[in-house]
């Protein structure tokens, strides 16, 4: 735990909004492709094209609503993935935090960037790995590779049957294109029904990702924190605490002191009487030194040490485990 004061988030109330949304989003799919289809058979056998393809139209809006809720549920569980890696301690990380979310949105670039993000946020998961290099040698598994996958190819696919639907369909009332408007809406439905199964997968691998993902930082997160409470000096950075200045001595006044006594006069034949030496200046008042900086005790030989100390001088006791 990198800062006691940032702790890693817990993931699995976003997890959660992801699992809801995304099965949402499955079923109005699967009613956008029963509406899709009824169009099919309307153009075919005949009847109310117009009613149908309006009410193909309105699960096409119904839907783009809910996708643009679970991409925000999503990208919100996404970035918080990835900023628990620096909150963990994870070093030398490609991209910023704010990567995480403009990625999405960059043309051409959303098309990879997310994904190594992904790849990340797995390979920083990894429990037990070194987090200074060895983590980016972590191996990323098929699953995240196959919700990449079929992420980009379920929405190829029901963009291209929804543009041939809506160009068949005005294709019907044009002047001497009623066959190609038949056609085009035939295409575009067989594209909305691979789509949709594609897109079906897609929601399950994907929750499957959210899920193994946000487990492994549950069990990282549980870790950093039964260390944090083994070792409370590390939980916090060791700052030196302030020693108060004392306070200058009170001035001394002088005290009135009587004048000296008129010297006696000279006796004949005598030496006068040598004169008495000035009294010696009091001596200087050593200057407090400041205190050493703060020291730590080995809780296993119970010397002071140095609070940056990985290991004891002493007894050679490891203080902070490997990779801190």
């Amino acid at each position: 735990m990198v800062d006691h004061a940032d702790p890693p988030r817990d993931l699995s109330g976003w997890a959660w909004g992801v699992y809801v949304s995304l099965g949402l989003m499955a079923l109005l799919g699967l009613l956008r492709l029963a509406a899709a289809l009824q169009l099919r058979s309307t153009v075919t056998g005949g009847g109310d094209v117009v009613g149908k393809y309006d009410a193909y139209d309105r699960w096409v809006g119904f839907e783009a609503v809910l996708l643009f809720i679970a991409a925000g549920v999503f990208i919100a569980w996404f970035f918080q993935a990835y900023k628990n890696m620096r909150r963990l301690g994870v070093q030398n990380m490609r991209y910023g935090n704010g990567w995480a979310i403009g990625s999405w949105f960059v043309p051409i670039l959303s098309l990879f960037r997310p994904k190594q993000i992904a790849n990340d946020i797995w390979r920083g998961s990894e429990r037990g790995a070194d987090v200074n290099a060895g983590w980016h040698s972590v191996p990323v598994p098929a699953l995240v590779h196959w919700w990449w996958a079929l992420f980009l190819l379920q929405g190829a696919l029901l963009w291209a049957g929804q543009q041939a639907i809506e160009n068949g369909y005005h294709d019907l009332f044009a002047f001497g294109a009623l066959t190609d408007g038949v056609s085009e809406i035939k295409t575009g439905t067989a594209l909305e029904v691979i789509g949709q199964l594609v897109s079906i997968a897609g929601v399950v691998v994907a929750i499957l990702f959210v899920s193994r993902v946000t487990e492994r930082f549950d069990e990282i997160r549980s870790d950093a924190t039964a260390q944090a409470a083994l070792y409370p000096q590390y939980a916090q950075p060791q700052q030196p605490q302030p020693h108060p200045t004392p306070p200058p001595p009170a001035p001394q006044y002088a005290q009135p002191q009587p004048p000296p006594p008129p010297p006696a006069p000279p006796t004949p034949g005598l030496a006068p009487p040598p004169s008495a030496p000035p009294p010696a200046a009091p001596p200087p008042t050593a200057t407090p030194q400041p205190p050493t900086a703060q020291l730590i005790r080995c809780p296993d030989c119970a010397e002071w040490i140095q609070p940056q100390a990985n290991v004891c001088r002493f007894c050679g006791y490891r203080l902070r485990p490997l990779g801190q």
